[in-house]
């Protein structure tokens, strides 16, 4: 390999590797005041006689290709969604999980977490005494109490008034 020490020492070994090339000047003038000139040349048409560019052959070929590697890209593409989409569901499960334990631990109160598989949603709640509605004139003034039982099946009913749903998700 030949390192050029100055400029006009690469131009002339540019000249030796490529005689043939012949440049076309395109505008002469001078920088600096006139100090020295500066040419600037075309590029030329062709290199080996053959015009520069691309055919719509290669162009299609190339479009096909890519074609080709995104319809082998897509299967894999969708697998990888349905799984993020599936690790964040089972992610927001097991929180509402550990959310439903601190509470029970924290309040002393029956909570409850509950799937059902004709809404496809889950639900936590809250087992409470009295009512959690408005219309109950004792507990106006109180928010609901936690109950610490929950052996009657009867207080998980849906809408029910001696329970509350914490947290819900579909």
């Amino acid at each position: 390999m030949i390192i050029a020490e100055s400029l006009g020492d690469f131009m002339t070994y540019l000249r030796r590797l490529f005689p043939q090339r012949k440049s076309h000047p395109v505008h002469a003038g001078t920088a600096e005041r006139g100090r020295s000139s500066i040419r600037c040349f075309a590029a030329p048409a062709s290199w080996s006689g053959r015009p520069l560019g691309f055919t719509l052959i290669e162009l299609m070929v190339v479009v096909v290709i890519i074609s080709i590697l995104t319809t082998m890209a897509v299967p894999t593409i969708t697998k990888k969604i349905k799984n993020y989409e599936a690790k964040a569901t089972a992610e927001e499960i097991a929180t509402m999980f550990r959310g439903a334990r601190l509470k029970a631990m924290g309040r002393g109160s029956a909570v409850l977490v509950q799937y059902d598989s004709g809404t496809e949603t889950v639900t936590v709640r809250e087992a409470i005494v009295g009512s959690s509605l408005p219309t109950d004139a004792a507990m106006n003034d109180c928010e609901a109490l936690p109950s610490s039982s929950c052996s009657p099946v009867t207080k998980w009913a849906d809408g029910g008034a001696d329970n509350q749903i914490l947290d819900a998700l579909t």
